[in-house]
């Protein structure tokens, strides 16, 4: 899934999205360690402060996987939060320096 966070102004939006399963069939046809078996749900508030981007919220689906002993499916219920937080490169600063703050922001979690 990608956003195009240009088109959000400044202050929240809400991101409330489900996808089909078959949206994510290219992605996952490299591996058969699981299959997206229901539609899945994207909750995000989207908060945009000058160069500063945070995204919180959940998402939600039910997976299918191959049991290693019996290789029989079964289904996982996913409920998993997000929080992403990113800060667009600023002229004139490099990428060390970025991936510096990101490490800084880790830290205080």
């Amino acid at each position: 899934m990608r956003f195009d966070l240009s088109r959000f102004k400044s202050g929240t939006d809400r991101i409330d999205r489900t996808y089909e399963p078959g949206v994510f069939a290219s992605a996952t046809a490299d591996t058969d360690d699981f299959l997206v078996a229901e539609p899945v749900h994207l909750t995000l508030d989207v908060k945009k402060n000058g160069n500063r981007v945070a995204m919180t919220g959940r998402v939600t689906t039910v997976l299918e996987v191959a049991c290693s002993r019996c290789l029989e499916p079964y289904r996982v219920p996913v409920d998993a939060r997000v929080d992403l937080r990113r800060r667009r490169n600023q002229p004139g600063r490099s990428q060390d320096a970025v991936i510096a703050d990101h490490l800084r922001c880790a830290r205080r979690r």
